[in-house]
């Protein structure tokens, strides 16, 4: 909330800047403009954020300065023949999972427009059962925030372990489960 709030300040005194991504409940991931990010993270620490950090990322993903990408992959995806999927989607910006192609087209549409709700999803995720999380390229991130939290399953980065490695611990944990529901 203190993360939406100074979002909200940066919009009211003109500036770009968004929630973006709520990754845990102690980090949290702003975009927007670069004039505007940088006064939200002046205004972050002396509002008490024990850091902040500037990602090396191209574009303001998941907020609506991608609308017109959001409106541009929809039509895109409109045309890609999809089938419901086979195993739960758990969905990024509701946190919710479906089970229809309709729901995880309009997902990745809307992915890119809207905040990625990560702590809400991974938390849904060990509530249904799972048993590891397997963190694709290129990064760690997300796996080092689940291997810090004592209540989510155990993560793997393939960063980390290798795609043969990561095949062979998820082999065990869904044998572990029995193979689980999916």
């Amino acid at each position: 909330r203190a993360v939406e709030g100074l979002a909200a300040r940066a919009r009211s005194a003109g500036g770009e800047v968004y929630l973006a991504n709520v990754n845990s409940r102690t980090q949290t991931v702003l975009a927007g403009e670069d004039g505007a990010l940088e006064g939200a993270a002046s205004e972050a620490l002396e509002l008490g954020a024990r850091r902040t950090e500037r990602l090396k990322v191209p574009v303001p993903s998941h907020c609506p300065l991608l609308s017109g990408v959001s409106e541009e992959l929809s039509r895109a995806l409109a045309e890609v023949e999809m089938e419901d999927p086979e195993y739960t989607y758990v969905t990024n910006r509701t946190a919710r999972t479906t089970r229809a192609a309709a729901g995880v087209r309009e997902d990745l549409a809307q992915g890119v427009m809207c905040p990625v709700r990560w702590d809400d999803a991974t938390s849904l995720m060990a509530e249904l059962g799972c048993a590891l999380f397997v963190e694709a390229l290129p990064g760690r991130v997300l796996s080092r925030l689940a291997a810090g939290s004592a209540s989510l399953p155990r993560a793997v980065a393939l960063a980390d372990s290798g795609l043969r490695s990561a095949a062979v611990r998820v082999r065990r944990a869904s044998e572990a489960r029995g193979g689980g529901e999916r």
